[in-house]
């Protein structure tokens, strides 16, 4: 027997939560010893582009199987990259078995080929709200949100990402965050059509906020409200509302690249600054202020990158 064979389960199985869950299947044919040991991998992930164009019925079955044989009782990441040739896919599984596994890392992601702006958009189930309660963090990309008359309940939720998501209405959007009670680091992706015009972010346990909107959406705006933000990056070009509604005193470092109106507003909320990459610019006139901070900025070159919700997972 190799070396690696007489390594005890749970060190097998963090080395095997490195590789992609294809790879991981593929370990039974090595032998007795390693049989079923990739039955109870904490770590499932599925990406349709592993596999060849033309092989969508290969995907799914693989997908199917290998949830229906896995039996580790908690996951601690669950991640789907679907695309246009894997609509055979059924959400409503997926949902499932982060429900009935307790995941605690959620991905699911729709390729841009295969977004909302399609016929057969994604829609996920009303369970996801009040199911996954052991999440801590959840990202969602180019998938549709229904509309529930149940609170929406993520007690254990950390990380959010919300990249081309489509809400039911603007109500939904206060309703996600008010069932967040731990929520710290939230990432935002607008996209055109989300049914969302003004998009409130009030969230008290919020540390860490990427909201970005680079097309001019009709009048979306966004109005903020997170008294315990100490990262802030705000990219959004809008003719809408833009504010805070109350000072932020622990924010530490904002980038900020607006096009709105109340710039003023905006930027008298952010007096605890060290750190500030600002960008302002108003359709009407030239914006000239000067504000006091309370501590000296200090002038370092401060980037906000595009953050994916799947980096905050992995």
């Amino acid at each position: 027997m190799d070396r690696i064979s007489e390594l005890p389960d749970a060190l097998l199985f963090e080395i095997l939560s490195y590789l992609p869950t294809r790879e991981v299947v593929t370990t039974m044919v090595l032998s007795k010893r390693w049989k079923y040991l990739y039955t109870f991998v904490p770590t499932l992930e599925y990406d349709h582009n592993s596999y060849p164009d033309g092989e969508d019925r290969s995907f799914s079955r693989f997908v199917y199987s290998s949830l229906l044989l896995h039996e580790a009782p908690v996951l601690q990441v669950l991640s789907f990259v679907l695309g246009q040739n894997t609509g055979s896919i059924d959400i409503g599984v997926c949902v499932r078995t982060a429900i009935k596994r307790h995941a605690r890392h959620l991905n699911i992601e729709i390729d841009d080929t295969c977004s909302a702006e399609t016929i057969n958009p994604v829609i996920l189930p009303t369970s996801l709200y009040t199911g996954c309660t052991m999440l801590v963090s959840l990202g969602l990309d180019n998938v549709v949100l229904m509309d529930s008359s149940s609170t929406v309940s993520f007690p254990s939720l950390k990380i959010l990402g919300l990249l081309s998501v489509k809400y039911p209405n603007n109500e939904f959007v206060p309703k996600i965050f008010a069932g967040c009670p731990v929520l710290e680091n939230l990432f935002v992706d607008r996209c055109p059509g989300d049914n969302v015009n003004l998009f409130v972010v009030r969230v008290p346990t919020l540390k860490i906020l990427l909201l970005q909107k680079v097309l001019d959406i009709h009048a979306d705006g966004f109005l903020i409200d997170a008294p315990c933000l100490e990262l802030m990056g705000i990219n959004v070009n809008t003719k809408g509302f833009c504010g805070i509604e109350h000072n932020m005193p622990k924010i530490d470092a904002a980038s900020m690249c607006v096009t709105c109106n109340r710039t003023e507003q905006i930027l008298s909320s952010l007096t605890s600054l060290q750190q500030l990459r600002l960008c302002l610019m108003t359709s009407k006139v030239t914006f000239k202020c000067f504000f006091s901070f309370k501590r000296p900025i200090i002038p370092t070159k401060l980037l906000f990158t595009h953050v994916s919700y799947v980096g905050c997972i992995s």
